[in-house]
């Protein structure tokens, strides 16, 4: 409708227009109720008879865009359900929804609906908060006797593994990652740098948090509102009767508080852990050390092979020797005797020398002496009975 407006608006100015260049000619207009037609009947060529042609073919296009207009307008009032286009039986749409759109008002038996809706929703938060308070408590006691026992039990678990994280952690390995999208053995060393601080990260989750547990989370109880919940079924398939609003709401409110309570068990879940950190100790003494070994490797790969590279020797010699040590005595590794000098032991050391042909029996293995230790050997633990899990690369004399 604006856009008829405005093009009725355009046609009355032409007018006017005519109208004045009328009288400024000097001549009054015909009787005729057509305003044109005190120029169009000039019979000089002057630059009135040709502005008076060209405003005719102004006027004519302008009430062609207005019929075009009224036409569009006429459609779209027919799409709103204001009923038919211009011309037609006056069929109406869809039921009207309120002003501006808006959802229907709901009758008294919908209000009724609505209201017991809410008191369902006071009820049922209640209901929530009590069952996660008591959720809470078990949480709390689950992890309070798992973090208790002997050395602290899980306290000093965690600390040791905060240890390991932090060694793994650092400005060192920072400087060194700049280089691994140009040197294979840098990224190679990444890779084993992220899974070892993966695995680490899952075995401190699975212990109880302790700050956690001295202040836990409460449920945030947050269930859906009846009144939208109505708008939105009006808005999906028209108004719905009491009954099936009633149906509806009770179904959404069991999902909700059936999401709530899944997420907050999960959110107790890891402050207390698993239940067993005696049971997480033993399972992380037995894969961390072998994790902690790839990442020692990897960097002892790159200073064996850095010599050609100033930048990656350069950090080699600053950096390698005691990020070595901070992360083997982290994750419980202890280097195997092997020094010059010392006898050579099959279990403990591999000779790096060319073979021999025929192969040395053990027997002559333990007879040799170790002239020079290419690498470390690491075993699992502190005690000499810990298990080996690389033996030491050495060069022997026979």
């Amino acid at each position: 409708m604006v856009f008829v407006i405005g093009a009725t608006v355009v046609i009355a100015a032409v007018n006017l227009l005519f109208v004045l260049l009328i009288l400024l000619g000097g001549r009054q207009p015909a009787a005729s109720s057509d305003p044109f037609e005190g120029l169009s009947s000039r019979d000089d060529e002057g630059p009135a008879a040709e502005l008076a042609g060209k405003l005719a073919s102004l006027r004519e296009r302008v009430n062609e865009q207005g019929e075009r207009l009224a036409s569009l307008a006429g459609a779209v009032k027919a799409l709103q359900g204001g009923g038919g286009p211009a011309g037609g039986d006056g069929a109406s749409g869809p039921a009207p929804t309120g002003a501006a759109g808006a959802p229907p008002e709901p009758s008294d038996e919908q209000l009724a609906a609505i209201e017991a809706a809410r008191a369902e929703v006071d009820a049922r938060s209640e209901a929530l908060r009590q069952e996660a308070a008591g959720m809470r408590d078990a949480a709390v006691e689950a992890g309070r006797q798992a973090a208790s026992g002997p050395d602290e039990g899980a306290a000093a678990f965690r600390g040791r593994l905060e240890g390991l994280r932090s060694a793994l952690e650092g400005e060192a390995f920072a400087e060194i990652e700049a280089f691994a999208g140009e040197e294979e053995l840098v990224g190679a060393l990444m890779g084993k740098l992220g899974e070892c601080r993966e695995a680490v990260d899952s075995f401190a989750a699975r212990l109880p948090d302790a700050a956690g547990l001295a202040d836990p989370p409460a449920m945030r109880i947050e269930l859906p509102d009846p009144r939208a919940e109505f708008d939105a079924a009006c808005a999906e398939g028209g108004p719905p009767s009491a009954e099936a609003f009633a149906a509806r709401f009770a179904a959404a409110l069991d999902q909700a508080a059936g999401r709530l309570r899944a997420d907050h068990a999960a959110a107790l879940e890891r402050l207390s852990g698993d239940g067993d950190p005696a049971a997480v100790e033993k399972e992380a003494t037995s894969a961390l050390p072998a994790a902690a070994l790839a990442v020692i490797t990897a960097m002892e790969d790159i200073e064996e092979q850095c010599v050609s590279h100033e930048a990656l020797d350069a950090w080699c010699g600053r950096h390698l020797r005691a990020l070595r040590s901070a992360i083997s005595e982290a994750a419980g590794l202890a280097e195997v005797p092997a020094a010059k000098g010392e006898p050579f032991d099959p279990e403990l050391h591999r000779n790096v020398a060319a073979p021999a042909d025929p192969e040395p029996t053990e027997d002559e293995q333990r007879g040799w002496r170790i002239r020079e230790v290419i690498r470390p050997g690491y075993r699992a633990g502190s005690a000499a009975e810990g298990e080996c899990l690389r033996p030491a690369q050495v060069k022997v004399a026979a």
